[in-house]
């Protein structure tokens, strides 16, 4: 029986069939349809601007001592253990 040879572009290093590349994919067409929806679209942007806000409001609030400890430190932050001690 002879060899048959493979067709360079039908190895499976010439189809990227990774995980990553599956998601992509589907990521990209899930976009599409949101995109083409424009209620959908005007909700998830919306979505997107409300967790925007709410990660600001967390990342600007100043930091509180959380126990007496904490501030004579001045770490200002809670921690089980014993401050560093140079």
């Amino acid at each position: 029986m002879a060899k048959r040879k493979l067709n360079s572009a039908t190895t499976p290093a010439a189809v990227p069939d990774d995980w990553e590349t599956r998601n992509d994919l589907d990521t990209l067409m899930a976009a599409h349809k949101i995109h083409s929806d424009p209620k959908r679209h005007a909700k998830a942007k919306a979505l997107a601007k409300a967790k925007m806000m709410s990660m600001a409001r967390v990342a600007t609030a100043p930091t509180v001592p959380t126990s007496p400890a904490d501030a004579q430190n001045g770490t200002g932050v809670a921690s089980d253990m014993a401050p560093y001690a140079e």
